[in-house]
């Protein structure tokens, strides 16, 4: 399913470009984003991912497509050549939303798409929603005819859309971004509706319910603030916060007070987090410094890369992390006394995701 930024009142699929080793799928990326205009696209970016590199960027949907009060984005990305470890697909293609299949034409090479089809039906979520062919380098002479192609990747019923390209030339590109996108904002509408129906019959059944049983639910005393566990009201004055929240490493021996609520709340999927925690993804609260008190013991500190970590020097339970260049410490928020009083509000480093835990609720992600 897409991501919605509720922020940036976006909806945001997550097109992947599969394909032989050299059928064309960086090229095919290279001349969509040229031929977008560039205050409605990213910069391209080129980042590696375990032996292999991803190469991505976002931009508006073809001819602006709204989606409600929202706009249509596409998040494209690929990884070029032939990949050096299979789970790399996994990782990268987990919860896609659309798939550009580039094809290459010429007959030597026909059952090399045929193979990656095959190995793409096999990652989970790959080949789940929409999907179009680009039957690449329809320029040579050594190309197949079109029905040789369809009979041999592209048989099933009803057939894929499925568009002649020349990638040097960036011929058949644009049409099937389109046509993929179409096809994309179809599904998005279709189960956009049946949600609606469903919170429409739950409504109807809750309100049946309701009538049948004839009472009013008794009023519950409301539990101020500061007798909640894990916050305590402080008597600090000025510029103080008058909330707290306190933490501490598994064995109790470091303790700390974080003072006011988060910046921001958001889980990570950065190898340099997760390998630091022995976790698939860590979820950080991010505070000012100084409202960063450790109130027990003294932590102990692991520097890397310039970046530094915290920790407890008994039982070694990761507390934060911080980058010398920024004025914003990172806290374990399962460190804290009552982590469930946080709410993360969306995925950093989607692209390195391990496929699980699979991600499916809905918070905006960044690759």
């Amino acid at each position: 399913m897409p991501t919605i930024d509720y922020t940036q009142k976006e909806v945001v699929f997550r097109v992947a470009a599969c394909g032989p080793a050299g059928a064309g799928k960086t090229t095919l990326l290279w001349q969509l984003h040229a031929g977008i205009p560039a205050d409605e696209r990213s910069e391209l970016a080129i980042r590696p991912i375990g032996a292999d590199q991803l190469i991505s960027f976002d931009c508006a949907a073809p001819d602006l497509i709204p989606v409600g009060d929202y706009r249509a984005k596409l998040r494209l990305f690929t990884v070029p050549g032939r990949v050096a470890d299979p789970a790399i697909w996994q990782r990268v293609m987990n919860d896609v939303d659309g798939v550009i299949f580039v094809a290459d034409s010429q007959f030597e090479r026909i059952g090399e798409n045929a193979d990656v089809l095959r190995a793409l039906s096999g990652v989970q979520g790959a080949l789940d929603g929409p999907m179009v062919f680009i039957y690449n380098k329809r320029d040579l002479p050594n190309r197949a005819p079109l029905e040789y192609l369809d009979h041999v990747v592209n048989s099933a019923e009803p057939r894929i859309p499925r568009f002649e390209g020349v990638m040097t030339e960036g011929t058949g590109a644009a049409d099937a971004l389109k046509a993929l996108t179409k096809l994309l904002l179809e599904r998005a509408a279709a189960e956009e509706e049946k949600q609606a129906a469903a919170e429409r019959a739950a409504a109807a059944v809750e309100e049946a319910v309701s009538d049948s049983l004839h009472f009013a639910p008794p009023e519950l005393p409301l539990v101020p603030v500061e007798e909640r566990a894990g916050v305590e009201a402080s008597p600090s004055p000025g510029n103080e916060s008058p909330v707290s929240i306190d933490g501490g490493c598994l064995c109790g021996g470091v303790r700390y007070r974080l003072s006011g609520l988060p910046i921001e709340v958001f889980h990570s999927h950065a190898a340099h987090h997760t390998r630091g925690h022995g976790a698939p993804l860590v979820t950080w609260a991010a505070y000012a410094p100084r409202d960063f008190t450790v109130t027990l013991g003294c932590p102990g500190e692991y520097s890397s890369q310039g970046n530094i970590r915290t920790f407890c020097r008994e039982c070694g339970t990761p507390l934060t992390f911080r980058k010398p260049d920024e004025d914003i410490v990172l806290i374990a928020a399962a460190t804290l006394d009552s982590p469930e009083l946080l709410t993360p509000v969306r995925h950093e480093s989607s692209a390195e995701a391990l496929p699980w835990p699979k991600i499916i609720d809905g918070l905006p992600r960044s690759l």
